[in-house]
């Protein structure tokens, strides 16, 4: 955290310290291989939110979005990880 912050108190003068900062920050995965094995683990965890979701309640959703984040640690693309779980749901 404090590598970011001296990034953007401008402390950091290097471009090329800059860009390798900017790139693990802002860093999310979208792997087609990785994204889909954690929907299905949430998925597989969470069987009566699925049930609701199939039942027509699209706003469980967010719920499961949430719980892939939190597997990912924060590194899914939560629109990438909302794409998997839909073509995993389908």
């Amino acid at each position: 955290m404090q590598v970011v912050e001296s990034f953007y108190k401008k402390e950091i003068a290097s471009p090329q310290a800059k860009s390798s900062i900017l790139s693990g920050v802002m860093a999310q995965a979208a792997d087609p291989t990785l994204l889909p094995a954690i929907a299905q683990k949430v998925i597989d965890a969470n069987p009566a939110v699925v049930a609701e979701y199939k039942a027509g309640k699209e706003s469980v959703m967010q719920f499961l979005v949430g719980q892939g984040m939190k597997e990912s640690k924060g590194s899914a693309n939560p629109a990438a990880l909302r794409e998997a779980f839909v073509s995993l749901l389908r």
